[in-house]
């Protein structure tokens, strides 16, 4: 006896929990914003391409990617100004480095979300932030 199942092509897709992290109008074309998610540190970049998510800490010696800046479709890390590709997480030629992590992000009427589950199953730099001192 041979029993087939059919699923649907979604049963293969990851799950996700988008989220609302910020408003639109919180920071301009070309802005970076630090936020806390559940204990990770992740930027939101908003670019000419649209709103962009990555572990907010840089992979190369963990300067707070907040203070960045975006150069095209590049995070430039103000530590070192090491660049990286927002659409790969790729660092730029010469830098030997692990790729920026990067989320899935989408602007919904007005606010930004975050694919919270993304950023659970790979958290920025693998753990989690214990100690946030940037707010007085």
């Amino acid at each position: 006896m041979m029993i087939s199942i059919m699923t649907n092509s979604t049963d293969h897709e990851p799950p996700t929990d988008w989220t609302k992290v910020a408003s639109l109008a919180d920071f301009p074309p070309g802005g970076v914003l630090r936020v806390l998610l559940e204990g990770h540190a992740v930027v939101l970049l908003r670019t000419e391409k649209g709103i962009h998510a990555a572990q907010g800490s840089c992979p190369h010696e963990r300067a707070d990617l907040g203070q960045g800046r975006i150069e095209d479709c590049h995070l430039v890390c103000p530590r070192h100004l090491a660049k990286f590709d927002l659409e790969t997480g790729a660092p730029s030629a010469g830098w030997v480095v692990a790729p920026l992590k990067l989320y899935p992000a989408r602007s919904v009427e007005g606010t930004i979300e975050i694919d919270m589950a993304a950023v659970r199953s790979n958290p920025p730099m693998g753990h989690k932030t214990v100690w946030d001192l940037s707010s007085g």
